[in-house]
């Protein structure tokens, strides 16, 4: 008799963009331990995992993290890259720390604390050196797990371009799911083109420019009403079409040479469908993926609250036990390729 073969079932696969989750809960989790140090960023971190295996009841979680040197490619195609971001005040919102450098110690410590909770969770850490999380994601989402359901946790809109049926995006401070049809909503153009629209509109975020003043979303689509289309489209279609009405005025910025340039530059900071990941780093996703076996420590998870001086805040231990529990026991942990596909 011939064997029946096995029917995969889809898993739901969690993939979390680490850094931002970290900096979000640091600013506005205002958690002090029992010796009065700052700990929103860890306590914050765990609450985030904690609440979203309540609501989805994921298979897998991943955590990807950026790595070492991780803008460096972006910053060699645009030197301004992020460049802002390195200028910013004090970042927590919630706790008055006495000098600059003593919040950056404290975000560090807090951030290396994070790191080692994660080595006794059912999480998989991904950190690789060049590659910022977007690249990690992006590859994960685009090559990995292709029958399963994804859903990206983050607030950065950049990854509304990886939204298709089977991956979507969920932001955790408004706690709402982006999908397809909410992106074509929100900014006038399916996922697809999102990479296209933000070359043109630019990103004050990450200090990437528009193409020209007051050049935003509406005004974009319509001027190029095909961009609403779920088609993909290429800055070459922006350039025909605005060749074929040349003699309007609003169409000239987007046939200089220079603006070419712009939205060719733009276009591959922003971009993350065609990923610039070396072969060596996409080994080293797989590599991470297949050898790490994370897993529940109860113990250890309980040391390490002592440790922190946590227990004032870990108001009913047994609800965190319980819902890291349920996780470890429905995980599917990934044991070869195979298990990746």
């Amino acid at each position: 008799m011939e064997q029946l073969k096995e029917i995969k079932q889809p898993r739901r696969i969690l993939i979390l963009d680490g850094m931002n989750q970290f900096i979000r809960n640091f600013i506005v989790v205002g958690v002090v331990n029992d010796n009065g140090e700052f700990f929103g960023g860890v306590f914050g971190v765990l609450q985030t995992i904690k609440h979203l295996v309540e609501i989805f009841n994921p298979n897998i979680v991943i955590w990807c993290w950026e790595g070492k040197n991780s803008g460096k490619r972006r910053r060699e195609v645009f030197s301004e890259y992020k460049e802002g971001r390195k200028t910013r005040g004090s970042l927590s919102k919630v706790f008055e720390f006495s000098t600059p450098e003593e919040e950056k110690q404290n975000f560090v410590a807090q951030l290396l604390k994070t790191k080692e909770y994660f080595t006794i969770l059912p999480v998989y850490q991904l950190e690789i050196e060049n590659l910022e999380a977007d690249d990690v994601i992006a590859y994960i989402s685009n090559n990995l797990f292709k029958d399963d359901e994804k859903i990206i946790v983050s607030s950065d809109k950049d990854y509304y371009q990886l939204i298709d049926e089977k991956t979507r995006v969920y932001r955790p401070v408004k706690k709402e799911i982006i999908t397809k049809e909410e992106v074509l909503k929100r900014t006038f153009v399916y996922p697809v083109n999102h990479a296209l629209l933000k070359s043109a509109i630019g990103d004050t975020s990450d200090g990437i420019p528009k193409l020209k003043k007051g050049l935003g979303e509406k005004t974009l689509v319509k001027m190029f009403p095909f961009l609403n289309e779920d088609n993909i489209y290429t800055i070459e279609d922006l350039i025909n079409y605005s060749e074929q009405h040349k003699e309007e005025e609003k169409y000239q910025v987007f046939l200089t040479e220079d603006s070419k340039k712009t939205l060719e530059r733009n276009f591959d900071l922003v971009q993350l469908r065609n990923h610039n990941i070396n072969s060596q780093s996409v080994d080293k996703i797989k590599s991470l993926l297949i050898n790490q076996k994370p897993m529940l420590s109860t113990s250890q998870l309980m040391i390490l609250f002592l440790k922190d001086h946590l227990q004032s805040q870990i108001k009913r231990l047994d609800d965190w036990h319980r819902l890291f529990l349920r996780l470890n026991w429905q995980f599917n942990k990934i044991e070869n390729e195979g298990d990746l596909a």
